[in-house]
């Protein structure tokens, strides 16, 4: 027979124990968020630093382009927080009702790169453009990412058409990526984030007067203005560890991408 203080004693471990699982279940929340495929390896970063703070909510990330993933939101996908490759799809979303106003802020803002592969890019990346006649190049699709809106813009820039190029259009800036990284194109158009742990000589980051900034807005979805794993994540990747792993992966502040643009074309 158990002695009543030894009983007591369990009792109240039983009870303790109840509670904290309790509690814990209570306060811990579920959300799904969308990130712009360009945005993937720093986010993978930015989750596991987010889950070692925060281990009792449970997030999961889909990665896709910008436009694919902004027609899933409109189209009913239950998503809590969206992470575009731009800022303008995240104002549709405030403008039409699905996204909170306050909630919106820059994440980041991307940094185009032109990668060869594997081969060296001459020192003038024009001529090196301009030299490849009709041989491939990799961008992603400009009408659904920015990066490859972007890389259009530098195309213009040099007045490179696509009648000197086999302009090869990925769907999202991780294709074109692909793209590259299989052999099957030469080079292409990336993200500086997907290469920056490649040979230097291997890439050109594009000056940023030659393209608009890539302004990489994230918002919370108006559905889940209340969900608390969602909230907490927004709190966290604006803190200053997550900016560090941010910046260190290949990406801009605001101010500083804003100004170098501006300095050229005021």
């Amino acid at each position: 027979m158990v002695p009543f203080s030894s009983a007591m004693f369990l009792f109240r471990l039983l009870v303790g124990a109840a509670f904290l699982l309790f509690t814990s279940t209570c306060f811990a929340e579920y959300a799904r968020v969308a990130v712009a495929s360009n945005f993937t390896a720093p986010m993978k970063k930015i989750e596991a630093a987010f889950n070692e703070t925060y281990p009792h909510h449970k997030l999961t990330f889909s990665y896709a382009s910008s436009g694919k993933l902004y027609a899933q939101i409109v189209h009913g996908a239950p998503y809590a927080l969206f992470f575009s490759a731009d800022s303008d799809k995240p104002k549709r979303l405030i403008e039409d009702g699905l996204a909170v106003k306050s909630s919106r802020f820059t994440y980041a803002v991307g940094v185009l790169a032109l990668w060869a592969g594997g081969s060296e890019i001459s020192h003038n990346p024009a001529s090196f453009l301009q030299s490849k006649g009709r041989q491939k190049l990799a961008i992603a699709n400009p009408k659904l990412a920015p990066f490859g809106e972007a890389a259009t813009q530098v195309l213009d820039y040099f007045d490179i058409s696509s009648g000197k190029l086999q302009i090869i259009k990925g769907e999202n800036v991780s294709q074109a990526y692909q793209f590259v990284y299989s052999g099957n194109v030469p080079f292409g158009f990336v993200a500086l984030s997907q290469i920056i742990d490649k040979d230097r000589r291997e890439f050109w980051v594009v000056p940023p007067h030659l393209h608009k900034p890539i302004i990489q807005d994230a918002v919370l979805m108006a559905s889940e203005n209340d969900n608390k794993a969602a909230l907490a994540f927004m709190d966290f990747i604006q803190s200053e560890q997550a900016k560090r792993i941010i910046i260190a992966s290949g990406y801009r502040e605001k101010t500083e991408a804003i100004e170098l643009y501006d300095a050229v074309y005021e």
